[in-house]
């Protein structure tokens, strides 16, 4: 009881709502919601005319283009063929000149002379970017000159592998000089 009567001192009375989401009167239509949807009615009229021409328009280009896809002579399975053989002989060549430039020649060449040894002398250089080798002919006081000289190249970043092909102890008189060929691959950085 003295719960109620300080609940009713403290806040005033609710009302009760009544909320009708069914209308039960008739609908009136303002005059500003009337012009708004003549004037969006009006405003479609030259949208769909244009949408009308645009179609047209299409359709006869459409038309125009297949009659000349009718009209044009067809090319001859031979002439494909001579101008495919021409193109790819000129890929080719494209290629093998790409890789001539992509042949890393300085890095190639200062790797060789820095590994060069009092007692080597270099005879030939022979390159392949084809394969990406060197072949390097050479001559060497020694046979220990001659490994020591592969140690050397196979201790350089730039080549993946050093292989020793031939060698032939040469015989003039007291010295015993060795002639070797040697085939470096490289490897590009980039």
């Amino acid at each position: 009881m003295w719960r109620d009567l300080a609940r009713s001192m403290l806040a005033p009375p609710v009302r009760r709502l009544s909320i009708d989401f069914k209308r039960t009167g008739e609908r009136v239509v303002s005059p500003i919601m009337l012009i708004a949807l003549i004037a969006g009615v009006l405003a479609l009229v030259p949208v769909t005319y244009r949408n009308y021409v645009l179609a047209r328009d299409l359709e006869a280009k459409v038309q125009e283009l297949s009659a000349l896809d009718r009209v044009r002579p067809t090319r001859s399975t031979e002439a494909v063929k001579r101008v495919d053989d021409r193109l790819r002989r000129q890929f080719l060549r494209a290629n093998a000149i790409l890789r001539e430039l992509h042949t890393p020649w300085d890095e190639l060449f200062s790797a060789i002379e820095t590994s060069g040894d009092a007692r080597v002398g270099l005879l030939s250089l022979e390159t392949n970017p084809r394969k990406r080798e060197v072949a390097v002919v050479a001559e060497a006081k020694t046979v220990a000159a001659m490994f020591a000289y592969i140690e050397k190249l196979q201790s350089i970043p730039v080549f993946s592998r050093v292989e020793l092909q031939t060698h032939e102890v040469q015989s003039r008189g007291v010295t015993q000089p060795v002639r070797f060929r040697l085939v470096c691959s490289w490897h590009l950085n980039s």
